[in-house]
């Protein structure tokens, strides 16, 4: 009990720092990832823990006022900072009943926008899931969406996704990597990272699969995220003392690193999170044995410097690990798991 009044403390903490920020605009206006969007979620999730009307009417005033000084501009629309994340933000808060379905309207006719860049970007290889098509894709899968056909929507992006990947002479595929700042696609190079890289097309056509009702799309999808993790396989540290399983990335012609971070955003904890999606798309018992061997030794990484843990984010900092061992825990009853939560939230 005196664990749970102790981090309830630090979240109203935080609580009083947000409420200032929100209240002088300090915040970006429609910027999920840091934004008076996530802001909203915040308030949204902080009433259902206390179960306070004061934090509900905070997040639907802001939520309100999110809408009615939306200008749509056609540089923003990813996950990340844009509008793909605005509409992925309104769907979650619509299926967990904190707002009426009918405030969807208000947005529903940008799917025409986001469709038609999702799938330019996709052609053209970016498929970044914090910044690109990936991102545009994530909301479409995980929502209800009025223009379009969610089963077509599917089974176009497998397409898009297979015809962009590259196969390897032993049939397993990858993407190679998307510098999402010079806009190229560096074709010398492979991203490992959840944030940016292959685990992410991982986990989506997983997750992809699970939500389509075409046994050929869903067979398509789970056989495409198959081979991409199979390719990362066989990436795998053959040492058991190097700090991480799988390195960040690689290069052609350079060796692997295995001195990767601990983290959401880069790291084997990333790469877990897409093999136990894929396991629960595929009910192979294989991605189950590969995501809870990663986790099993990430588990004893336990020193914040080396494991390159230098902030309190959930992109690349403590409490991104600490959610995803408690994810881990759940899943799981592996009581090592909640532990590693524990400490991690202790940082």
């Amino acid at each position: 009990m005196a664990e749970k009044q102790a981090l309830l403390q630090k979240i109203l903490e935080i609580e009083s720092e947000v409420d200032s920020a929100v209240s002088r605009r300090m915040l970006h206006a429609n910027n999920l990832a840091a934004g008076n969007p996530g802001a909203v979620m915040f308030y949204f999730y902080l009433s259902k823990l206390t179960g306070s009307e004061e934090y509900f009417d905070k997040a639907t005033r802001l939520y309100e006022r999110i809408v009615n000084d939306y200008r749509f501009d056609p540089k923003y629309y990813s996950h990340c900072s844009g509008l793909a994340g605005l509409n992925w933000l309104t769907g979650h808060l619509i299926k967990n009943d904190f707002i009426d379905a009918s405030c969807y309207e208000a947005i529903s006719e940008t799917e025409h926008f986001l469709y038609e860049k999702m799938t330019e970007l996709l052609k053209q290889g970016f498929y970044d899931f914090l910044h690109d098509g990936l991102s545009i894709f994530y909301f479409f899968i995980e929502n209800d969406i009025q223009h379009y056909d969610k089963e077509k929507i599917i089974a176009e992006v497998v397409d898009l996704l297979a015809n962009i990947a590259t196969t390897n002479e032993d049939g397993t595929v990858l993407w190679y990597n998307v510098d999402f700042v010079n806009r190229v696609i560096e074709s010398n190079e492979c991203n490992l990272g959840l944030a940016h890289g292959m685990p992410s097309i991982i986990s989506l056509l997983s997750k992809a699969a699970l939500r389509t009702n075409n046994p050929e799309t869903r067979e398509r999808a789970i056989m495409l995220a198959d081979k991409a993790a199979r390719f990362i396989l066989t990436l795998q540290s053959k040492d058991p003392s190097t700090l991480s399983l799988y390195p960040f990335g690689m290069k052609k012609n350079n060796d692997a690193s295995y001195n990767s971070r601990l983290a959401w955003c880069y790291g084997d904890l990333g790469i877990a999170i897409s093999f136990w999606h894929l396991y629960e798309a595929s009910n192979d018992e294989n991605w189950k044995n590969a995501s809870l061997q990663i986790i099993d030794k990430a588990s004893l990484r336990r020193d914040r410097t080396q494991n390159m843990l230098h902030d309190a984010a959930v992109c690349h900092g403590t409490s991104g690990v600490s959610h995803i061992f408690h994810r881990f825990y759940l899943h799981t009853n592996n009581e090592r798991y909640q532990q590693a939560a524990k400490y991690w939230i202790g940082h």
